[in-house]
């Protein structure tokens, strides 16, 4: 048996390799590498990245769908959250989980994504929402003892 300090190593490794096959347009070889560098990742230290990496082919390949769980599984395992927060965001309003999208546009905020950054995903989601959000909105504004904006996600949230 190995002991966790190879394993993440050759996680690492694969991971490395993995994103190469893509980056080469290897995509299904390179998807394949990166599910065999989860399996040694496991809940280890270089999990998170492997995730992340996987969850970017995915996003790449134009399935939305499908990266939201590696991707969700990075930030639970506490993947940078400037990183995957707005990749979830974006995969989340494609796939027409606009309040999923807000949460992870909330969550991208408290981790420290600028502004600007963020700014085309929110306008979508809130167009997309219409009249429901600005109902919502004003209601938050009111309660809120006339806050301009939304409440913001304090930091990430609990394991989902």
């Amino acid at each position: 048996m190995l002991n966790t300090e190879t394993r993440a190593m050759i996680a690492r490794g694969l991971g490395l390799l993995g994103s190469a096959c893509i980056a080469l347009s290897e995509v299904v070889k390179g998807e394949e590498v990166l599910r065999l560098a989860v399996q040694y990742a496991s809940d280890g230290v270089s999990a998170p990245d492997i995730f992340i990496r996987l969850g970017t082919a995915m996003m790449h390949d134009g399935r939305p769908g499908e990266a939201i769980a590696p991707l969700r599984r990075a930030a639970n395992l506490g993947a940078d959250g400037a990183i995957v927060w707005p990749m979830l965001a974006k995969a989340f309003f494609e796939r027409g989980r606009l309040v999923a999208a807000y949460g992870a546009v909330l969550e991208a905020r408290a981790a420290g994504v600028p502004e600007d950054e963020l700014d085309s995903t929110r306008s979508a989601i809130e167009e997309r929402l219409g009249k429901a959000f600005t109902n919502w909105r004003a209601f938050v504004e009111r309660t809120s003892g006339g806050a301009a904006e939304a409440p913001s996600a304090p930091g990430p949230t609990a394991p989902r």
